[in-house]
């Protein structure tokens, strides 16, 4: 159901909001003891539920969670702002005129026909971009690890994401798979490179290093494979994570026993239970 209220009311209204929070006298000690820092970690905690809720499909939850996820974008601004540094509007002007530049084939008279020629044509727009900053030209004077892109996805708290995002940046500088059939064969390589040192691995020995360096070639591979297929690793496995809680939910639902009588089942039992979930997952899809 639509507000009575216009969203420019609304915003208004936040933005007195999340002030009135960080007031020196009268606010929240929490969010008075924010910093940009702290808040960080709330930053992907919220872009990870909001993610949870959207693929739900619950309005409710995807309603709550846009706003969980715009109040950490708001209060960020606050505090840059009682720096002296930016406000929402400086953060919004450069929205608009960001998307705007990068959208010639809708406010101006280039023509692109299909998403990956606008996904091609962004990424030049954003490079150029760059270049005006002088920051385009880092890649090209230090070594790779100071490429803007390079330093943008170290910076990312997930590793899943930043292999995916590493993957982008070199294939922008053609240092890449020709396509997912050769990445298939790499994935196959890293795997059977794995296989050997596991086979001679002990836990008290010095193969637990070579093992670790192992199992993160076939990681990255893995997530290159699915980059070329056009998936994310990330959000691939974020549904595997909320897959594996509901088919654990509903192998309890199924035994008809409590959580603590399921979890004290033997490991073939419990196997049994959650064959059982696929199986009727499987049969779902295909009446669907």
């Amino acid at each position: 159901m639509a507000s009575p209220r216009s969203p420019s009311e609304l915003f208004s209204e936040l933005l007195k909001i999340v002030a009135q929070l960080r007031h020196p006298q009268k606010g929240c000690p929490w969010d008075l003891k924010q910093t940009p820092y702290s808040l960080a970690p709330y930053v992907l905690e919220e872009a990870y539920e909001l993610f949870s809720a959207i693929h739900s499909g619950r309005r409710d939850a995807i309603v709550e969670e846009l706003g969980d996820y715009l109040y950490q974008v708001i209060i960020q601004c606050q505090i840059a702002k009682e720096k002296g540094l930016f406000d929402v509007a400086t953060m919004l002007e450069e929205l608009n005129q960001k998307l705007i530049r990068r959208h010639p084939h809708v406010f101006a008279n280039e023509t692109w026909k299909s998403p990956e020629e606008v996904l091609r044509r962004w990424q030049e727009i954003k490079s150029e971009e760059k270049k005006k900053k002088g920051e385009g030209e880092k890649a090209h004077i230090t070594s790779p690890r100071h490429a803007p892109e390079v330093e943008s996805a170290l910076k990312c708290p997930s590793a899943l994401k930043q292999a995916h995002l590493l993957g982008q940046w070199s294939a922008s500088v053609q240092f890449d798979w020709p396509n997912a059939a050769s990445v298939w064969k790499k994935v196959e390589e890293e795997k059977q490179e794995l296989e050997q040192v596991f086979e001679h691995f002990t836990a008290s020995s010095d193969g637990y290093q070579e093992l670790e360096h192992e199992i993160g070639d076939l990681l990255f591979s893995i997530v290159q494979l699915a980059r070329h297929l056009g998936i994310d690793g990330e959000v691939a496995l974020l549904k595997t994570n909320q897959r594996f809680v509901h088919r654990f939910e509903k192998m309890v639902e199924l035994s008809k026993l409590t959580v603590d009588e399921f979890l004290k089942l033997p490991a073939e039992e419990k196997e049994k239970w959650y064959q059982k979930v696929k199986e009727l997952e499987i049969a779902g899809n295909k009446r669907s």
